[in-house]
């Protein structure tokens, strides 16, 4: 039998191992106490933790569903879970977990906003809407409420209502990206490119842009095959938050497009290595690939 004082010690050894992200070592040390305390919830839950992070979702699912057999009202729980089955697609799964969290604690704002993310993910707009109208009363003055029935209206092709609920978001919270990447989507949906671009530029007087607003401007004028403007918001983009990778794979695809695969690999092998980011290296591989340099590709 185990000595209870080393299982607690390998439990210790499990949580420190988890904080400081070595989870395959956090693993094999909660999995040892697993052996010796099968029904033990909180040790599932650090285990499921550790199994997300080494990209073992089933694992993790399966051990937080073990844990909620134990302890089904631990709605904590079940957000994670709800978050797990979001990430991976499985939209209906995530929704079950969200519905019975909402049974358990009725008029949580923060298990409500998920549910709405979920249905409109799931293109349930009626079920989106209807949740949605429950979160305003919660907190009627938010601007996500603005925001989310923008998607809902999106999700229906009502594009110049989606455009007008963006705004109010977007007046009740300045800067904010999510309506404004959704907003320029709808111009898209629109045709109204030109629109989207003018728009974008008057914001453009603030002391500090926008990284986001700037990479919208850069996939507008690639849309308009203006390369150089493209070029030019990418790089500006890069250049205010030079940790995000999406302006570099933007700027490779100009490059792939105006000219050729080669060209964009040669730009991400020039860029790489400073942004550190897996999936720049894997855009950085496939471009590689395409252009027969299958050494560098792998």
């Amino acid at each position: 039998k185990e000595n209870p004082a080393g299982v607690e010690a390998l439990k210790l050894r499990g949580a420190i191992n988890l904080a400081r992200n070595k989870p395959v070592d956090a693993i094999n040390d909660l999995r040892a106490v697993m052996s010796a305390t099968p029904d033990a919830p909180d040790v599932m839950k650090m285990l499921g933790r550790a199994h997300l992070l080494n990209r073992e979702n089933q694992q993790a699912i399966d051990l937080y569903k073990a844990a909620l057999n134990l302890q089904p009202g631990d709605v904590e729980l079940r957000l994670q879970l709800a978050d797990v089955y979001a990430a991976i697609g499985e939209k209906n799964e995530a929704a079950k977990q969200l519905e019975a969290s909402a049974r358990i604690a009725p008029n949580n704002a923060v298990i409500m906003e998920k549910m709405v993310r979920v249905y409109i993910d799931s293109q349930y707009l009626d079920d989106a809407e209807t949740v949605l109208k429950d979160l305003q009363k919660l907190d009627p003055q938010s601007p996500r409420n603005a925001y989310y029935q923008g998607v809902i209206y999106q999700g229906r092709n009502k594009h110049e209502a989606a455009l007008a609920e963006f705004d109010k978001s977007m007046a009740l919270k300045a800067g904010a990206t999510e309506p404004m990447a959704a907003k320029v989507k709808s111009y898209i949906a629109l045709k109204q490119i030109d629109e989207a671009i003018a728009w974008l530029a008057s914001m453009e007087g603030s002391d500090q842009p926008n990284p986001v607003a700037l990479n919208l401007q850069g996939e507008l004028h690639m849309a308009k095959k203006s390369w150089d403007k493209a070029r030019q918001y990418f790089q500006r983009c890069a250049d205010l938050k030079p940790d995000w990778w999406i302006p570099y794979r933007n700027r490779a695809m100009v490059e792939s497009v105006e000219k050729n695969a080669d060209s964009a690999h040669q730009y991400l092998a020039g860029v790489v290595d400073a942004v550190d980011s897996a999936p720049l290296r894997i855009e950085m591989a496939n471009y590689a690939e395409r252009s027969g340099k299958y050494d560098s590709a792998i």
